[in-house]
């Protein structure tokens, strides 16, 4: 059965708080059959029905570079499973968390919708 999980905008002000009590968890996500919607007005004006950009990265330690927003999934390290949304794209050390995935090794961009 496909489960959906909203998350409405950023919880954090950066991704190097690991886990705050007010961060979503998500404990039984399975990818490929659940999906995430995500508000478009809270990340940063993206619109219903795009595409997100998602990068996994290996550890989530501020070297992740791109030129557009994009949203990350640390793979590893101590933020294995955070998730987190990059508005700028320049770096990652300025990355808000929206959420938290137990169990989750990868995060694939068409488990995400976009919208309104």
């Amino acid at each position: 059965m496909k489960t959906t999980f909203r998350e409405a905008s950023p919880t954090t002000p950066s991704c190097s708080i690991r886990r705050p009590a007010r961060i979503d968890t998500i404990t039984d996500f399975e990818s490929e059959s659940d999906e995430i919607e995500i508000s478009g007005a809270g990340f940063g004006g993206l619109v219903a029905g795009q595409s997100i950009s998602l990068l996994n990265a290996a550890n989530l330690d501020g070297s992740v570079s791109a030129s557009d927003s994009l949203f990350v999934f640390d793979m590893a390290g101590e933020g294995a499973g955070d998730f987190c949304w990059d508005a700028d794209g320049g770096s990652a050390a300025d990355a808000a968390q929206s959420a938290h995935f137990g169990g989750v090794a990868m995060l694939q961009a068409s488990d995400f919708v976009v919208v309104a």
